[in-house]
């Protein structure tokens, strides 16, 4: 006995539209010098169906059409409640065209960002009818891997610079509150042929400053007498003794 439920299966199968095989060997050569001989290949067939709730078309082999047929959405389906327990799938061709996004790969030609990508030599992407913005960065991560961590490391360079702009603007304000003179430009670089006063290493002696000054070391030895007080005994020397005499020991 065949039940309604089968009667619309059969009805529906009757309405569905023959696909071309996937993968098929329609106009490919196998070449002059292979010869296939005794082989017989016969498939069942494919036809096209179409979701119920996104409206896109799938090819199914005939020998799974009745089982395609009988799915149904489950109970905890959450994309559209209505369709819980409906079947998911339909012989007949929607009315209306499968909903397709907006957004579109940042990586298109649309883009008003290509003309910095071409400078920098990022590649074109044509897919287009993205859902999101969203998923058009995740689709730019997963189909365009390389690009998409050059374009973070440019980020980040971008984001390390503002940071550090804002730091510089932070510590100027502080600075002004604090009646501390602010820092606008570096000091200058010094210069290694003519070094100016203020960069002259601590430790720094110009001896031409001191070729005219007196010089302390004494022109001979001082022959004093042992008393204290006494006079050199070198010709024109009026240097005293000004320390006790000590006796060397023998």
């Amino acid at each position: 006995m065949t039940t309604s439920n089968d009667a619309k299966l059969v009805e529906m199968e009757r309405m569905m539209r023959t696909a071309p095989e996937p993968g098929g060997l329609a106009g490919v050569s196998m070449g002059e010098d292979v010869g296939v001989t005794g082989t017989s290949v016969t498939s069942a067939g494919y036809v096209t169906m179409w979701n119920t709730d996104t409206r896109e078309h799938s090819t199914f082999n005939m020998n799974a059409v009745r089982s395609k047929l009988r799915e149904v959405f489950p109970n905890d389906y959450a994309n559209n409640v209505a369709l819980r327990g409906l079947p998911c799938w339909t012989a007949t061709a929607p009315s209306e065209p499968p909903w397709r996004g907006t957004s579109t790969c940042p990586l298109h030609e649309s883009r008003p960002e290509r003309v910095a990508y071409d400078t920098v030599g990022y590649p074109q992407c044509s897919r287009i009818e993205l859902p999101n913005e969203m998923d058009a960065q995740e689709h730019l991560r997963l189909k365009h891997p390389r690009t998409w961590k050059l374009m973070q490391v440019q980020k980040d360079e971008v984001e390390r610079i503002a940071q550090e702009e804002d730091r510089t603007l932070n510590r100027q304000i502080l600075a002004h509150l604090a009646g501390v003179a602010e820092v606008t430009a570096p000091p200058k670089p010094i210069v290694v042929s003519d070094p100016p006063p203020e960069y002259m290493p601590v430790n720094f002696v110009n001896f031409s400053d001191f070729a005219d000054a007196p010089s302390e070391v004494p022109s001979h030895i001082h022959l004093y007498a042992k008393p204290m007080g006494s006079v050199c005994k070198r010709a024109g020397c009026t240097e005293v003794r000004k320390t006790l005499f000590k006796a060397r020991k023998k």
